[in-house]
């Protein structure tokens, strides 16, 4: 046998050793990092093949080749074998689901891929971006998640990225995906005794695809932490195991524990748990942890690059039920951010608009930040009417659990301070921990909308756009653009020559 003979037969019988060569093959200007836990996933892959099992679960963190593995060498690899098969491939959107079609049939196309597997070829006839044939009627198509299966079967169906990052935290979505998957997917298998489901993805929520899933005893399911937390033995290859120990990282040379907890410090100890640790925390309450902010008590100055900023959150009617319409003042500087005074209060629109102008005659805010929503669209335009500069409107995206996982890296680095000698103290802590199951958010709401703010535009110093995003009446734009500190420093502020340059105590 020839050099190239004996590679041949590796690449057929070896499934990592074909992991590699499509990889090199997609990539040529990348070096391949081999490791432990590719060679877990295709002994994975490679049981759903050989009929020891036909439900299979692989979760592991964001950029460790499962998509290479399971969405472009997996089809290849199968319809190599046996050109015959149909193959179902679902993604949360047709743009990435047919990515990984392309890439697919790309390495299909290769002379390499043709000379190992010569029976195997794409035919003319059906070649589009989410679907193509073999010339012996195998195929793989390629679909997203709510997109029409009718008429579709596949022998093994493989969902790759169920969820966009941010949609199982919306109950809604998410249950309406989950339904869609449980409706259709299952159905599409030709034979339902041997048929294969394969899902591949990061956890997002308890409550997702395979939160779902993996409460049900038939599937098989390799979890794979970027960190692991235990020690355990994790099968590799056939009679082959992987020993993994506590604190050991998943792919050391392409992200170390240091990487790690710079990551886990970026995103949130939420976020992180979640998408690299596969262990996605409860939301249901408690979300918000008190060891999160800190107290303070008294005045607090105000120095020239300092800033103060408010946060209005309106509510539509002053009944019982309702929410309230909260104020937030804080005073931003270096070293963080000050809550230094609360309103809270059921008020209609008169007295609302009242109350906006006191409160900002009594702080001398550099910046008002006003939540749009149907009942604030009359209050904003009045306002900006009267200051277009200093008030300013934006428009949340997101559900409000969303809103805030996305500002717990500001509060686990410890930011935010609050002061605690103030009636409003207990009653805003209290609505904070109860979140997201307590009577009322509205100063949540408040709170998630300064963050933002002080997120992007404050440590972030982000360049806010240009004039034209703030149309004539005063109403909101579709995405409003908040300034940066740097455009509202020493606004109404007045510097003394000596001494604290402004005693907010006293102000109060």
């Amino acid at each position: 046998m020839s050099e190239e003979d004996v590679l041949n037969a590796m690449l057929r019988s070896d499934f990592s050793a074909f992991v590699e060569k499509v990889f090199n093959a997609l990539h040529p200007g990348t070096e391949y990092a081999d490791n432990w836990h590719i060679h877990a996933i295709t002994h994975a892959l490679n049981g759903c093949i050989d009929g020891t099992t036909t439900r299979q679960i692989i979760t592991i963190p964001p950029r460790s080749l499962k998509s290479i593995c399971a969405s472009v060498a997996f089809p290849a690899w199968v319809l190599g074998h046996d050109p015959s098969k149909e193959i179902i491939c679902i993604s949360h959107s047709q743009d990435l689901s047919e990515k990984l079609a392309m890439d697919c049939r790309q390495v299909m196309e290769m002379a390499w891929y043709k000379a190992l597997f010569p029976k195997t070829r794409v035919s003319p006839l059906k070649n589009s971006a989410a679907e193509y044939v073999t010339t012996e009627h195998g195929r793989r198509f390629a679909t997203s998640v709510g997109g029409s299966l009718t008429g579709r079967g596949g022998d093994i169906i493989i969902v790759d990225d169920f969820h966009k990052a941010d949609e199982p935290l919306s109950e809604a979505k998410r249950t309406s995906s989950i339904n869609w998957y449980s409706n259709t997917v299952p159905s599409r298998l030709n034979n339902k005794e041997t048929g294969v489901i394969i899902i591949v993805q990061q956890r997002l929520h308890e409550g997702d695809l395979v939160g779902e899933l993996t409460a049900q005893s038939h599937w098989q399911h390799l979890c794979l932490p970027a960190i692991a937390e235990q020690t355990e033995l994790i099968p590799v290859g056939p009679n082959k195991t992987h020993t993994r120990m506590p604190g050991e990282t998943l792919h050391p040379i392409r992200e170390s524990k240091k990487t790690l907890d710079e990551l886990a410090s970026q995103l949130g100890s939420i976020t992180f748990a979640a998408q690299y640790q596969q262990t996605p925390v409860a939301l249901e309450g408690n979300i918000f942890k008190e060891k999160w902010i800190t107290r303070y008590q008294g005045k607090l100055t105000k120095y020239p690059r300092d800033s103060i900023v408010q946060t209005w959150d309106t509510a539509s009617t002053t009944g019982q039920a309702s929410d309230y319409s909260v104020c937030m003042t804080w005073l931003v500087n270096s070293k963080g951010a000050y809550l230094h005074h609360v309103f809270r209060g059921k008020l209609e629109y008169p007295e609302l608009l009242q109350k906006v102008y006191e409160l900002d005659g009594q702080w001398g805010p550099d910046l008002i930040i006003i939540e749009q929503s149907p009942c604030s669209t009359a209050l904003i335009q009045t306002v900006q009417k009267k200051e277009l500069s200093k008030y300013k409107c934006h428009l949340p995206k997101g559900d409000k659990i969303s809103r805030l996982i996305q500002e717990v890296p500001v509060l686990e680095a410890r930011l935010v301070h609050i002061r605690d000698d103030k009636p409003w103290f207990a009653p805003l802590l209290h609505e904070l921990k109860a979140f997201p199951s307590g009577k009322h958010d509205d100063q949540m709401d408040a709170l998630t909308l300064f963050l933002y703010w002080y997120r992007e535009f404050h440590l972030h110093q982000v360049i806010p756009a240009s004039k034209q995003d703030d149309p004539a009446d005063g109403s909101c734009p579709p995405q409003s653009s908040l300034p940066p500190p740097e455009s509202t420093l020493n606004v109404n502020v007045t510097v003394l020559d000596s001494g604290p340059d402004l005693d907010l105590s006293s102000l109060y």
